[in-house]
C-alpha cells in the first residue's frame, strides 16, 4: 500500500481504489485542507474531554495547558463532520478522561463515529 503524507501526523493510505486516512495523535488546531476527497475509513484519535459529553459540565480548567497542546473531542467531531469518511474510527483515549466503552459507543451513536479497542482489525472496503 502506498503511502502519501500530509501536513502534520496525518497519513494518507490509498490502494485499488480504497483510501484510509491516519492520525494518530497531535491534531490541535488542525482542520483537514479542502480537496482530499472520499475516504472509506478515516481514524483519528477521540481528542481529550474539556467538559463532560453528556452534561456539558466542565472538567478541565479552560486555561489549562493541556488544551494548548491536545484538541478536544468537541475539536475532533468538527474534524470529523469536515471529512468526507464512509466509516470514522476514534483511538487513543486517555485514561485520564475515565470514559467507559460503553459511553464510547453511546457517543458513538450519537456522532457518527465508532470508538477503537485494543486488537482492533479494520478492513478497508
Amino acid at each position: 500500500m502506498a503511502t502519501s503524507p500530509l501536513p502534520g501526523v496525518v497519513a494518507l493510505f490509498e490502494q485499488d481504489g480504497r483510501r484510509a486516512l491516519i492520525a494518530m495523535d497531535e491534531l490541535n488546531g488542525w482542520t483537514p485542507p479542502a480537496g482530499l476527497g472520499r475516504f472509506d475509513v478515516a481514524i483519528l484519535p477521540v481528542g481529550i474531554f474539556e467538559h463532560d459529553p453528556l452534561t456539558g459540565e466542565r472538567l478541565i480548567h479552560e486555561q489549562h495547558r493541556l488544551l494548548e497542546l491536545e484538541a478536544t473531542y468537541a475539536e475532533t467531531i468538527e474534524m470529523v463532520r469536515a471529512l468526507d469518511a464512509g466509516r470514522v474510527v476514534l483511538s487513543h483515549v486517555e485514561h485520564m478522561d475515565g470514559v467507559s466503552h460503553d459511553l464510547l459507543v453511546r457517543l458513538g451513536e450519537r456522532d457518527g463515529w465508532e470508538p477503537a479497542y485494543d486488537g482492533m482489525t479494520i478492513e478497508v472496503e
